[in-house]
């Protein structure tokens, strides 16, 4: 149970981090578009930032990927590692963080990719080449969740595994 706990709270220090890193880019982003003149390298650098959307948000993107290629396409993701616990008040939490976070990952990723490679292109680059990461990222995600299990040739999802 503290173990649960422990990963639980890190993994949301993570997410807030990376969800933090992607607002403060988008919005340095939002300034340097609409500024009349061309904003300072030292602003639109952003090493910090870049560091953390590249290093933490493929740190998310890769849990994502490997937590949906687990789940069915029938239930929640990650659900089915945490049917057994004795606890159930833990077991709901547990098994909604998972959705909590890919959630988060979803709206980062669709915010980076319309306000960092749509709106604002190249503004700040970190911000742009995170946006092209997650479009694969999401891509991996989505036939991760859908493709059959081996040696299942029945519906998407793939059922046991």
């Amino acid at each position: 149970m503290i173990q649960l706990l422990m990963a639980g709270l890190l993994a949301t220090a993570f997410v807030a981090l990376y969800a933090y890193g992607t607002y403060d880019a988008i919005v340095v982003a939002a300034k340097c578009y609409h500024a009349e003149t061309a904003c300072p390298k030292e602003m639109t650098d952003m090493s910090n930032v870049s560091f953390i959307l590249n290093t933490i948000g493929s740190l998310i993107s890769g849990t994502v990927i490997g937590v949906l290629a687990v789940s069915s396409s029938k239930e929640l993701p990650a659900a089915r590692l945490f049917r057994d616990g004795k606890v159930s008040a833990a077991r709901t939490i547990a098994t909604y963080i998972p959705v909590s976070f890919i959630l988060v990952w979803i709206a980062c990723g669709v915010a980076m990719v319309i306000w960092g490679f749509i709106q604002y292109p190249d503004a700040v680059p970190s911000l742009t080449a995170q946006a092209k990461a997650w479009l694969g990222s999401a891509a991996a995600a989505l036939l991760a969740y859908l493709a059959p299990a081996p040696g299942n040739a029945h519906g998407a999802g793939g059922g046991k595994r």
